[in-house]
């Protein structure tokens, strides 16, 4: 069974400027997306996917990955992860390499657990799921977690 993981890093948030590129104990949260997918043994290929030259290059501080920016139709707020996915997909098989899961990684979410992530593949492998989702119980309202500054709506 092949995967590839891809790592989606689009630049241009309107919400938190460079979120991708923000630290937590002193190094980017694309770093700690790689760091926690180098771990991974089930993983054939990690793509990062970004519009920015300049994200893809603190990405390769940490990773070889292919110097190719993802095309500006697929780096817009209203494109869907699914959109990314199906190009990578597709320019995979292009160069004759064909995967049976995708795993997606979003910076934003730096805080996994990779006995989950082992037993949401073995789930995938045993053909019981085509799909499994991980998620993080919070205990606070979302809304308490935003911080508005002054003259913000």
């Amino acid at each position: 069974m092949k995967t590839i993981a891809i790592i989606t890093a689009r630049s241009g948030s309107l919400g938190l400027k460079n979120k991708n590129i923000k630290k937590i104990n002193g190094k980017p949260l694309i770093f700690h997306t790689i760091n926690f997918a180098k771990k991974l043994k089930f993983i054939d290929k990690l793509i990062f996917s970004t519009n920015s030259r300049k994200y893809l290059k603190i990405a390769q501080k940490y990773y070889t990955f292919e110097d190719e920016l993802r095309p500006k139709r697929l780096a817009t707020k209203l494109t869907k992860s699914l959109d990314v996915i199906k190009y990578i997909i597709k320019k995979e098989k292009n160069k004759g390499n064909n995967y049976d899961t995708v795993l997606i990684l979003e910076p934003t979410s730096p805080f996994r657990n990779s006995t989950q992530f082992k037993k949401a593949f073995l789930k995938i492998k045993s053909n019981r799921f085509d799909s499994v989702l991980t998620l993080k119980k919070i205990r606070h309202d979302p809304n308490q977690m935003i911080i508005k500054h002054k003259g913000e709506a």
